[in-house]
């Protein structure tokens, strides 16, 4: 392992970059003194026009030919606890969380269905956090490097994107956190505490300096949970910085780093370990003291140039780097993974107005993944017993893409196509006879939209859409220590089509949509061996459903918000051994979902919020014999400002998760081995922070 020296460096070399930043811009802020004093963070435009960036072509999101949600910084700082995207997300219909409390295995998300089966990391959905992409060319993704007290907009494109993306774009979630632009400079010192050994301690400063901006975040947390074995201690650093120059050009400079020294993994239980105790851990989680060790950072800098709102480029680079240590909660199969992962990448994007009515967007993306990786097996004790992995696994995806749009109201048209080569490597890490084993997957997808506006308020739109998903080096290798792809899985398949309706009004806003996907080929997990998953394509898949997010302003000190989704997943035509499971439910996903909140402005110093959630029963395999019963959850949240000291001001927020104590399952391992699907949630847990902003 890397030494925790980078840590220090890392905070230094930001801490440093942003007082250069400040240095340099003080002279430019003397012109600009007319500022409003205020270091809320907001991304609204003057004119209300929620802008939309993630589809690659910038455009208003009243407008876009596809189902797109924004949710904004309103919203990730509405007295939430923090520790995970879910709880601003909840209120996007489609989008569905697991495992908010194994900091092991990580935040489950799935949209529209994609990514519920995965048993690691994120499948299926493409991630982008400030621009750059967290998923890998092989198709997997983490979110733990994101800094959720940074947070200040996120745009989820739901359904399949691959024409914007490329490899597991099912659904598009593009993360972006302060930058410092908009903002007069100053600073935040927080303290946050709650049941379960939460504990944090973070410094947010920057602003903007008229050519210059810069953001700083820093946070160190510890998290007992209330399970055993379920610790972690994370300590992240987010920083951004950026100058400005002539008509439009703009250089932005981001670096983000990760240090979890453990990540403990409870493992999940059968139905009677629940019954008898539903907050122990398995019994090899403990004593192989089963979790994860990382070290992760990363450094970007992307280009812009926008001499309009609609024309304009953009250009980025990026290089990451991954330490990596896990001990999985078993040792009847080699459990111990570790790797050293480089992860790099550039790109970019031009825009281009032709006439009044027309716009082209041409881009290409390249990424390159290096893993040197190895596996080991453990006796009982956690002692290592023989090494069966060591190879370098390269991963690279290659692609260019072009879009067209056509806008002329009432009616805007959308076009794009996009191919994308993805290249999968394995050798020896040592000097060995065995042959490189490749496979190379090349795909092309489309896409075409059309809107309708009905009225100066409402839009009509239709939607379809092609995406691929290859099958990563997990999912292909053979885990039992075999080398090279034992797994000839092909690439998973998805056409969707769908049509939606948005009503923009002034005290009323909501989106109604419904959609089908085809999918060919899924790759599923089949079974679990020792602990060991198996994976298969699945033949045919259908997804139908419908979705309605309706934002309320009943008066002028209160605010409702509901989120509903209902869908129907099923396998159309898949068999394994023989047994088939032909209009069986797809595991892990629920049939209704169900969101709502009500947010109260008592005074102007503080509000209150009430949310509910609802998630209907899943099922725990594919043969549907295995069923988790539905469960809803009460959360009570609230925070204010005041009072003010030595120029600044203190706030504060208070919160209850689950607060009627029900007990729930917080993940479903889908076809786990030996019945052991379930991850019991913690029952109710309180939380409060202190911050002085100045």
């Amino acid at each position: 392992m890397v030494g925790r020296q980078w840590w220090g460096r890392w905070m230094s070399a930001c801490l440093l970059a942003c007082a250069c930043t400040t240095a340099a811009a003080e002279q430019a802020r003397s012109a600009d003194d007319t500022k409003e004093d205020t270091t809320e963070i907001d991304t609204t435009p003057v004119d209300d026009t929620v802008i939309v960036t993630a589809t690659r072509s910038q455009s208003a999101l009243t407008s876009l030919p596809m189902s797109v949600a924004v949710v904004d910084a309103t919203d990730f700082q509405a007295a939430h606890q923090g520790l995970g995207v879910d709880e601003a997300l909840n209120r996007v219909p489609g989008v569905f969380f697991q495992n908010r409390y194994n900091f092991a295995q990580n935040l489950r998300i799935s949209t529209r269905g994609f990514g519920a089966r995965s048993p690691f990391g994120i499948r299926g959905i493409r991630i982008l956090n400030d621009g750059f992409p967290e998923t890998l060319p092989d198709g997997q993704a983490q979110i733990d490097t994101i800094d959720y007290l940074s947070l200040v907009k996120a745009e989820i494109i739901k359904g399949p994107s691959a024409v914007l993306y490329g490899n597991a774009s099912g659904g598009v979630m593009a993360f972006e956190t302060a930058d410092g632009r908009g903002l007069s400079p100053g600073g935040l010192v927080r303290f946050d505490y709650g049941s379960d050994g939460f504990e944090r301690t973070s410094f947010q400063a920057g602003g903007d300096w008229t050519h210059a901006h810069g953001w700083l975040s820093v946070s160190h947390l510890d998290y007992q949970g209330q399970r055993r074995q379920s610790a972690t201690r994370k300590r992240l650093l987010n920083a951004r910085t950026g100058v400005n120059w002539g008509e439009g050009h703009g250089v932005t400079l981001s670096v983000n780093a990760l240090d979890q020294p453990f990540g403990q993994d409870p493992g999940a239980l059968t139905v009677d370990q629940v019954a008898e105790d539903r907050w122990q851990a398995s019994a090899q989680a403990e004593s192989l003291d089963s979790g994860q060790t990382v070290e992760s950072s990363r450094v970007g800098i992307d280009y812009e140039y926008r001499p309009t709102r609609l024309s304009g480029g953009r250009v980025y680079a990026f290089s990451a780097d991954r330490d990596f240590r896990q001990q999985l909660p078993s040792s009847f199969f080699p459990s111990l993974i570790a790797y050293q992962r480089r992860f790099s990448g550039l790109g970019g994007s031009i825009r281009r107005d032709w006439g009044r009515h027309w716009r082209v967007t041409l881009g290409a993306d390249w990424a390159r993944q290096i893993d040197d990786r190895q596996r080991y097996r453990v006796d009982r004790r956690g002692q290592i017993t023989a090494q069966t992995q060591d190879e370098i696994q390269r991963a690279t995806e290659t692609a260019g893409f072009a879009q067209l749009t056509f806008d002329q109201r009432p009616w805007r048209a959308q076009f794009g196509v996009r191919r994308d080569e993805v290249r999968l490597a394995i050798r020896e890490a040592r000097p060995s006879s065995l042959p490189v084993a490749r496979r190379t997957f090349e795909e092309w997808s489309v896409m075409a939209g059309l809107s309708y506006r009905l009225s100066p308020r409402a839009v009509v739109y239709a939607h379809r859409g092609d995406a691929f998903e290859s099958p990563t080096f997990t999912e292909i290798k053979d885990l039992s220590g075999g080398f090279g792809f034992a797994n000839p899985l092909a690439p998973a398949q998805a056409r969707s089509s769908e049509l939606g309706l948005r009503w923009d009004g002034s005290a009323t806003r909501w989106v109604a949509s419904v959609y089908d996907i085809q999918t060919s080929d899924e790759i599923v997990v089949t079974d679990a061996i020792d602990g060991v998953d198996l994976y298969a394509n699945a033949g045919q898949t259908e997804r139908w459903g419908v979705e309605l997010r309706l934002e309320q302003a009943i008066n002028a000190f209160m605010d409702w918000s509901l989120a509903w989704s209902g869908t129907r997943y099923r396998f159309e035509s898949f068999a394994i051994q023989g047994e088939r499971f032909d209009g069986n439910v797809l595991p892990g996903l629920p049939k209704h979902t169900l969101h709502s909140e009500l947010a109260w402005s008592v005074s102007e110093q503080w509000v209150v919020y009430a949310e509910g959630l609802w998630v209907d029963g899943v099922f725990a395999n594919n043969a549907n014999t295995e069923s988790v019963s539905s469960y809803a959850l009460f959360n009570l949240r609230a925070k204010g400002t005041g009072p003010t000291w030595s120029g600044g001001a203190f706030e504060w927020t208070l919160g209850i998760n689950n607060v009627l104590n029900r007990d729930y399952f917080a993940n479903v391992r889908v076809n786990a081995n030996r019945g052991a699907y379930y991850e019991p949630g913690p029952r109710r847990s309180a939380y409060a922070s202190i911050s002085w902003r100045f």
